[in-house]
C-alpha cells in the first residue's frame, strides 16, 4: 500500500510492485534508499507497463544505497484525469533488498 503525506509517496519494495501516482501530480524527485547489503542485480526500471521504462531504465542499485534520482527520470509521469500506476522492478533480479522510496512530487493544481 502507497503511504501518501501531502506532496511526498513512501514505500518499501522488496519485489516487483507498483507505486500509484495520484493525478494532477508530477514526479519531481525519487529518492531511494536500500536497507541492506545486497544490490539490486541489473537495477532497477519504472514505467507504466508490466517490463515498461519510460520513466526510468536501468539505473543500478547498489548494497547499502541511498541516492536521489533526479536527473535520469525520463519522464515525470502524469495524468489531470487518473491516477497512475507505475510498476517498480528489477531488471535481473530483487537479491534479497529491501529499497525504502520517497517520491516528491508536484501538486500541478
Amino acid at each position: 500500500m502507497d503511504i501518501y503525506n501531502g506532496n511526498k509517496l513512501f514505500k518499501t519494495i522488496t519485489a516487483n510492485d507498483t507505486i500509484v501516482i495520484p493525478a494532477n501530480f508530477a514526479i519531481a524527485a525519487i529518492c531511494v534508499q536500500n536497507t541492506t547489503a545486497n544490490a539490486v542485480t541489473g537495477g532497477i526500471k519504472i514505467g507504466t507497463t508490466n517490463g515498461g521504462t519510460e520513466v526510468l531504465t536501468a539505473t543500478a542499485i547498489s548494497g547499502n544505497f541511498i541516492d536521489v534520482i533526479e536527473t535520469t527520470l525520463s519522464k515525470r509521469w502524469y495524468s489531470t484525469t487518473a491516477d497512475t500506476t507505475l510498476y517498480v522492478q528489477a531488471v535481473t533480479s530483487w537479491n534479497s533488498a529491501s529499497l525504502k522510496f520517497t517520491i516528491c512530487l508536484l501538486d500541478l493544481n
